[in-house]
């Protein structure tokens, strides 16, 4: 007990420190950076003064400082045992560094990674080794040290769902991919069943329109309710947030009329005939059957022949195209390269549904995962036609066209989240925890899908680090 006092007073005495440089932002970001480097993070000048701005104002915003450095140690404690001398030998080092001359702050990365995860990534997982089992163990003692009190008390909830809810590996081999797919279904359902929480549900995928992934999640296991009752229909569909929808939308906004698709599901075209855009020229029909004529080999004379067949083209879109072929690549960058040709001051833009250079169609009979052309690297084949590679409007995850449409209100079309009282839940680092972190959200970034543990300790961009780590959404 006494031990546990004495811990205590020098926590207080660590908020104390800091209280008292309220009114000096210089040499409390530069007690801050060392406070942060200690721990194995990396410090950002920028933020730090951001950040010092409103602790200045008080209140709630100090004890939310107070926070962020109890998170500090208990996570610390959790990876290195760090107790009440360290604590001492921090303040005295504190008050070594305030004296010195040469305490200048340096500019660094930009840090969006919170407290808890600079302790378990930037020190605890690159143990030397360090077994897989023992990591695992450890990610499940920072959860419940602190991680999962987090969680619940936030308001909204946005899944990925491909290697989140469906299309699952259990990467400590326990589970076979139904039994651990019922698990994670289990928990989603809860969080559902709470009315004064928010789930949604965000795909990169663009094969289904929003009703098609409400069948979809519902054939997985999610318990909408009575899907005939209008007010469950309704409420179930605009918890979805498709790639498909936001291009949609994003197309509207622009005024584009006459689109080149690349597609080989109808769950885009659905989505552009619903906000008005029917005059569109896509690579498969209304019931998602491949078009013959972009099946052919790449030639100068198909090229030609399709162009002429479908001319006024003013957008190239690219979906998540399984049939993708030389052909409609070749007609895509010529639609392309003629309006640079024709309109120097404002050429035709290339809009991708989403950024995934990767992703995962299933599970093989050993486990493994069976990796996916994502549909990012499918708009690079187009934009890599051209020297310098042409810029692409991204609509998807982690773009800020995506971004604002959730942050925006439900007036101005938008879904009116809340970030700062947000998770995002996924499985790719380039795309669901770059946006969670874009968006100033949290992020639980799950091992079930298709980034791994190596990969996301392996991360440079401070950009993609998570806020939370678990080995699947069944652990929560």
């Amino acid at each position: 007990m006494a031990r546990l006092a004495k811990l205590e007073e020098q926590r207080v005495a660590l908020f104390q420190f800091f209280d008292k440089l309220a009114n000096d932002c210089d040499r409390w970001a530069a007690s801050y950076r060392y406070v942060i480097t200690f721990f194995g993070g990396t410090f950002d000048e920028d933020i730090a003064r951001t950040q010092f701005e409103e602790l200045s104002e008080g209140g709630d915003k100090l004890e939310g400082f107070h926070q962020i450095l109890d998170d500090l140690v208990q996570a610390a404690s959790v990876s290195h045992d760090y107790r009440q001398p360290q604590l001492v030998g921090l303040l005295n080092n504190l008050s070594i560094k305030l004296r010195s001359a040469d305490d200048d702050i340096p500019g660094g990365r930009r840090s969006y990674y919170t407290s808890s995860s600079m302790v378990y990534h930037g020190v605890y997982m690159n143990t030397p080794g360090l077994g897989m089992e023992e990591r695992i163990d450890h990610l499940r003692k920072v959860w419940k040290q602190q991680g999962s009190r987090q969680f619940y008390k936030l308001d909204t909830y946005i899944f990925d769902c491909d290697g989140v809810i469906w299309n699952v590996t259990d990467v400590e081999q326990e589970k076979n991919p139904d039994e651990l797919q019922k698990a994670v279904v289990a928990q989603v359902n809860k969080l559902w069943s709470q009315k004064h929480k928010r789930v949604l549900f965000l795909t990169n995928n663009s094969h289904y329109d929003r009703m098609g992934y409400v069948k979809k999640l519902m054939g997985n296991g999610i318990q909408w309710g009575d899907l005939n009752d209008e007010n469950v229909r309704h409420r179930a569909e605009q918890s979805i947030v498709t790639a498909g929808f936001t291009t949609a939308k994003y197309l509207k906004q622009q005024n584009i009329k006459r689109p080149f698709v690349l597609v080989s599901t109808p769950g885009l075209l659905e989505e552009l005939e619903a906000v008005g855009i029917t005059d569109y020229i896509s690579t498969c029909d209304k019931n998602g059957k491949a078009k013959t004529e972009y099946l052919e080999q790449l030639d100068k004379q198909n090229v030609e022949n399709l162009m002429d067949k479908h001319q006024d083209v003013d957008a190239v879109v690219v979906g998540w195209d399984f049939n993708l072929t030389a052909l409609k690549i070749g007609v895509a960058a010529n639609y392309l390269k003629s309006s640079m040709e024709e309109h120097t001051d404002k050429a035709m833009p290339l809009i991708t549904c989403s950024a995934d250079s990767s992703g995962v169609l299933g599970t093989r009979k050993n486990g493994k995962k069976i990796r996916a052309v994502g549909n990012g690297a499918m708009g690079h084949a187009i934009a890599n036609c051209f020297d310098p590679n042409l810029e692409q409007i991204f609509c998807g995850k982690p773009s800020k066209t995506l971004l604002k449409l959730l942050q925006d209100s439900e007036e101005e079309g938008g879904y009116g989240v809340d970030f700062k009282t947000s998770v995002m839940i996924g499985d790719t680092i380039e795309t669901d925890i770059e946006f969670a972190n874009r968006g100033d959200m949290k992020s639980l970034f799950v091992l079930s899908g298709v980034n791994s543990l190596d990969d996301m300790v392996q991360e440079s961009e401070p950009v993609r680090q998570a806020t939370w780590i678990l080995p699947s959404f069944a652990d929560i």
